[in-house]
């Protein structure tokens, strides 16, 4: 890749329980807003502007016609949250069409409806399709998700998953926001994970990852590097762009953001770890550790 402009890339920092941006992810959406802006004054060609799906949503509603020009312009890149592959289903399809034919719940009918049997597609194709459905929800008013809990590494390491409430979402749910909550609701109701398997949700390493790929893939230029993400979260996203770098050989300058910017701690958030300081440095501790502990 032919070194050029640069690539804003940013780190989303929790979200709310409901699958919405939250206020972490809409201050790091208004700071990539002012930043652009700044940019304009000096080019009139934008950087490729990468993130996660959590800023992403913010970004979309705080401005879509910034996320519509920039798509145009081929500018826009976003990591979604995971969609189906061949192997989440594990290519057994009349195994997962044998489990809804068969399942009596009156969730598990309501799925088998909108996956339609008698559809010629495949059905991985049917599970995505449904994947972009933003009111399947409201099919969905009283299943309750699982929260997702690591028993081994501490109540600190908890993410709180809970279904929209169709009243505060009368016109349909989020772009992505909608890609993580239908994928929720169909491994809610098919639980066997050898038929359908949790959704496998990126580490910041795997974002960086995806974003040189995609980068190599659509051959676009490759530059500086400019991150956004919280004050904390920064120095770590920063450490772990450079490593994934070096392991590409690229030599494109690293330049954190860092942005004299109150980030108020949300107690409400989905992430346990993001809800206070104390929570949020008793979980960095351990990340360190086991980053600590591969490096030797």
């Amino acid at each position: 890749m032919n070194k050029s402009p640069e690539i804003v890339l940013a780190f989303a920092f929790s979200l709310l329980p409901d699958g919405s941006p939250g206020s972490y992810n809409e201050i790091l959406a208004r700071q990539i807003h002012r930043y652009l802006e700044e940019h304009q004054k000096q080019s009139d060609d934008p950087p490729l502007v990468a993130m996660q799906w959590e800023i992403a949503d913010a970004l979309m509603d705080l401005y879509p016609t910034l996320v519509e020009t920039l798509t145009d312009q081929q500018k826009f890149f976003v990591v979604e949250p995971p969609r189906f592959q061949a192997t989440d289903e594990d290519g057994h399809k009349t195994r997962l069409e044998t489990w809804l034919t068969k399942n009596v719940g009156q969730n598990g009918r309501t799925l088998t409806n909108r996956l339609n049997l008698n559809d010629g597609s495949s059905m991985l194709s049917r599970l995505n399709n449904l994947l972009d459905d933003g009111d399947l929800f409201k099919d969905f008013p009283r299943i309750q998700f699982d929260n997702l809990v690591r028993p081994d590494f501490g109540e600190i390491f908890t993410e709180l998953r809970e279904i929209p409430s169709a009243s505060q979402y009368p016109n349909g749910l989020r772009r992505f926001q909608r890609i993580r909550v239908n994928r929720l609701i169909i491994e809610s109701i098919v639980q066997d994970r050898s038929i359908v398997k949790s959704g496998r949700y990126l580490s910041t390493p795997g974002v960086i990852d995806a974003v040189l790929e995609y980068c190599v893939a659509t051959d676009q230029p490759f530059g500086n590097v400019t991150i956004f993400a919280h004050p904390l979260h920064a120095p770590r996203c920063t450490r772990q762009t450079n490593d994934a770098l070096m392991a590409h050989n690229l030599n494109g300058k690293i330049i954190e953001k860092t942005i004299d910017e109150d980030f108020p701690w949300d107690s409400s958030g989905a992430q346990t770890w993001c809800q206070s300081l104390a929570n949020w440095n008793q979980y960095e501790a351990r990340v360190q550790e086991w980053l600590n502990a591969r490096h030797h």
